[in-house]
């Protein structure tokens, strides 16, 4: 029988406008308020365009963006890498990822195959 997958951590949707930041489910607006302040700009900035690009996968293959199966998350970065983007893109995205998909009981970029398929 197959498990399902919990998302501990949930983000904003990309197409919000706000991109690569976290929100966990059940803290208050103030506390959000110092989790979203954690993250430098530039973080924000680079993790922004893949969760885009990962919003977009989701979508396009009918996905559930927050909680994905280990094969979507390897068919999205192989994307990423059959649209030529170089390893430090592709590992970004994999780190991204990792803020807010758990698999497995580990964070996206954690999992062996993930790991694997990076090497």
């Amino acid at each position: 029988m197959e498990e399902q997958q919990q998302s501990t951590i949930n983000p904003v949707p990309c197409s919000s406008g706000v991109g690569s930041v976290l929100i966990t489910p059940g803290v208050s607006q103030e506390t959000r308020n110092i989790l979203l302040a954690s993250w430098k700009r530039t973080t924000h900035k680079q993790y922004s365009v893949y969760l885009k690009k990962w919003e977009e996968f989701c979508k396009e293959h009918e996905i559930n963006f927050l909680v994905p199966r280990i094969e979507n998350v390897l068919d999205f970065l192989t994307k990423l890498y059959s649209d030529d983007l170089s390893y430090s893109s592709i590992n970004t995205a994999r780190s991204a990822l990792s803020t807010f998909i758990v698999l497995d009981g580990k964070p996206a970029g954690m999992h062996p195959l993930v790991i694997r398929h990076l090497k």
